[in-house]
């Protein structure tokens, strides 16, 4: 809370010694209503008490209840109050000599209040920081004795709103926003990495979302086309250049006839393993070199290993 005023005209200041109660006042005023007493903080500012804290002994001392604590500064000082004046004139009546005086004092000591304290703002406040000094890093000091200007506090403090970087100065104030609009992001002034600094896309990481539901499995595109094969045609698998199915997955042997695949049944010995593609002849449960025309099952090696009978199926088709 601040004081009516803070003028030397209007006030004395004292130091409580922790004991003393009566304090004098050398200035005039209109009524004891006018008289203040306030105490002063940390911040080097008054706080006015309480009037019930303390009275007068009379017209010019003033009495304190209980004394203020060893080292407290406090002051007695005048505030006068204008409304209404001592005196009020109507038509008519007589006009006093008196009257008029103590309308004029109280006028009087109200502007000399407000005048003084003008004075002292003005004192105190004579050197203002400039947009100058905060853009060279020079406003480091905060207190109650300077004023900045405008331009200072938006240099400091106003968030930069534009498509590009903002201009390079000697001193940005740490903390400072840059809303990008070309980006659509904010950034802060980064001081220790003396940059512009953008959180894009972070943050911890959210509760995982339910499963979808099964898709398909694309493997890529068709290789390409493999040789001619055994029957003369295309490469495919079947003689209309079409795609043959596989053998049914039963654990029987199939060998293919006539375009389809059939149980290979009998007693039938290991093909050689010399390289070359065997095939059985009809019936025939031995096994030849597919060398000549005729109709085969192409097989090729059929090998037992650990009581359990494995097929390398190279090539099967009709050769004519």
């Amino acid at each position: 809370m601040s004081t009516c005023h803070n003028c030397d005209e209007s006030r004395i200041e004292y130091t409580s010694n922790g004991a003393s109660l009566l304090y004098s006042f050398p200035f005039e005023y209109n009524t004891r209503d006018d008289v203040k007493v306030a105490t002063k903080n940390l911040n080097n500012t008054y706080n006015p008490v309480a009037d019930s804290t303390w009275g007068f002994a009379n017209d010019t001392t003033v009495r304190l209840n209980e004394p203020f604590p060893a080292g407290q500064k406090f002051m007695i000082y005048r505030c006068t109050d204008i409304n209404p004046l001592p005196a009020e004139f109507f038509a008519g009546n007589s006009i006093k000599a008196q009257d008029l005086n103590d309308n004029f004092f109280v006028l009087q000591s109200a502007i000399e209040e407000n005048r003084c304290a003008i004075s002292k703002v003005d004192d105190e406040f004579v050197n203002t920081i400039t947009q100058a000094e905060q853009e060279n890093g020079l406003w480091t000091e905060f207190d109650d004795q300077r004023l900045a200007s405008s331009d200072a506090i938006r240099a400091r403090s106003d968030t930069h709103v534009t498509d590009v970087v903002p201009p390079t100065i000697v001193y940005e104030q740490p903390g400072k926003g840059w809303e990008n609009t070309d980006k659509c992001w904010s950034s802060y002034w980064n001081g220790d990495a003396d940059a512009w600094v953008a959180y894009v896309n972070t943050g911890p990481r959210g509760v995982q979302g339910p499963q979808g539901p099964p898709g398909q499995s694309i493997v890529g595109p068709d290789g390409p086309q493999g040789p001619p094969g055994l029957d003369g045609n295309d490469g495919a698998d079947g003689a209309d250049g079409g795609t043959f199915p596989d053998a049914p997955a039963d654990g029987q042997l199939y060998g293919r006839k006539d375009n389809d695949w059939e149980v290979v049944t009998g007693d039938i010995e290991e093909a050689p393993d010399d390289g070359q593609v065997y095939g059985r002849r009809g019936a025939d449960t031995s096994w030849v070199p597919v060398t000549a025309a005729g109709t085969f099952t192409v097989i090729a090696p059929l090998k037992l290993e650990n009581n359990a009978l494995s097929i390398d199926l190279l090539t099967l088709s009709t050769i004519n």
